[in-house]
């Protein structure tokens, strides 16, 4: 590496607190933020956004942002968490929820959730029943695509929502350990 190279990651490196504090502050938001409720934001038929005149809610999820889906039920714990990005926004993934084709031989679903709800379920009419009766959401808005997608997975490392496959069976110390572990192990060898 160069010593213009050097210093130039130096530099970057020397933003990452302000980073890092961004990050935090935005997540501490996930508290006081209002819960959502699916049906102020999908369609009648239950198959996809509604339009911007019916929902005018909908305004407010025209960002690049992360959505944290709690089931009301479970002492409104977050079980599932995603981002949007600016060219298929907040609005579009909380649509996709409830985009389903039962012909489409390729692709079925448009959202990973709706997909292992159908498959635990069994039947897409008890998903979008349950998104209606026992889920609300929440979203953080981002500035832009790298930090929705940077706010998404803290946020899975601290909650480990069920349906996040990452984070199955796992906390926000287990890679820790297990890589710990692992590396005593080595050592003992």
């Amino acid at each position: 590496m160069t010593a213009e190279e050097k210093m130039a990651t130096e530099e970057k490196l020397a933003e990452l607190p302000n980073v890092i504090s961004n990050l935090q502050d935005k997540c501490k938001t996930l508290s006081s933020l209002p819960f959502r409720d699916f049906n102020d934001y999908i369609n009648k038929e239950r198959t996809g956004i509604c339009k911007l005149k019916e929902c005018p809610k909908l305004r407010e999820l025209r960002y690049a942002g992360v959505y944290c889906i709690y089931d009301i039920r479970e002492n409104k714990k977050i079980i599932y968490i995603g981002s949007a990005g600016l060219s298929h926004t907040l609005m579009y993934r909380i649509g996709d929820l409830f985009v389903y084709n039962q012909n489409s031989k390729k692709n079925q679903f448009h959202h990973t959730l709706t997909y292992k709800l159908k498959k635990e379920f069994g039947d897409i009419d008890k998903v979008k029943d349950y998104y209606f009766e026992n889920c609300r959401f929440k979203v953080i808005i981002a500035d832009s695509d790298a930090e929705a997608h940077a706010l998404e997975q803290l946020l899975i490392l601290l909650f480990g929502p069920k349906y996040n496959n990452e984070t199955k069976n796992q906390n926000i110390n287990s890679k820790a350990i297990n890589h710990h572990e692992s590396v005593q192990s080595l050592s003992q060898e």
